[in-house]
């Protein structure tokens, strides 16, 4: 597996490997507001552009998606439903964190997310939260 920076003529490909993977897995956790709010969020050029995204490649086939904003937080995590379970998640999360100028990394945690995250060593910081249909655990782990 290659994990790399994309570069901005792979990006619509990895916000459609993202699109894809949030409807099979995490859609079903949101009303409808929710979903619009998070394919509004992933069209926007604007939220795009700050931040890095990488990606992990597999006999040149883009299987998952990270990005980061402030190089401390996780925005976007989303790995092909083929290749679940193999360790990638786990390693584009390792691979990002070479780049973190902080002592602690971030994430606001999907429904579906949450136990990866405690299995990696994050923790929850409070209870679940619903912002305009998005449900998710704001979850950090000190490095």
């Amino acid at each position: 597996m290659n994990i790399r920076r994309i570069n901005d003529n792979e990006i619509k490909l990895a916000l459609d490997l993202v699109w894809d993977v949030f409807l099979k897995f995490e859609a079903k956790d949101y009303i409808d507001e929710g979903i619009q709010l998070f394919k509004d969020s992933i069209d926007n050029k604007d939220f795009i552009s700050k931040m890095e995204f990488f990606g992990a490649f597999l006999n040149n086939k883009l299987v998952g998606v990270i990005s980061t904003r402030d190089k401390c937080h996780i925005s976007l995590l989303f790995v092909n439903e083929e290749f679940h379970k193999q360790g990638i998640g786990k390693s584009l999360i390792n691979y990002i964190l070479k780049f973190n100028e902080q002592n602690f990394i971030t994430v606001n945690s999907s429904i579906y997310g949450k136990s990866f995250y405690e299995h990696l060593g994050f923790v929850c910081l409070s209870n679940e939260q619903n912002v305009k249909g998005l449900r998710f655990y704001p979850m950090k782990k000190d490095l």
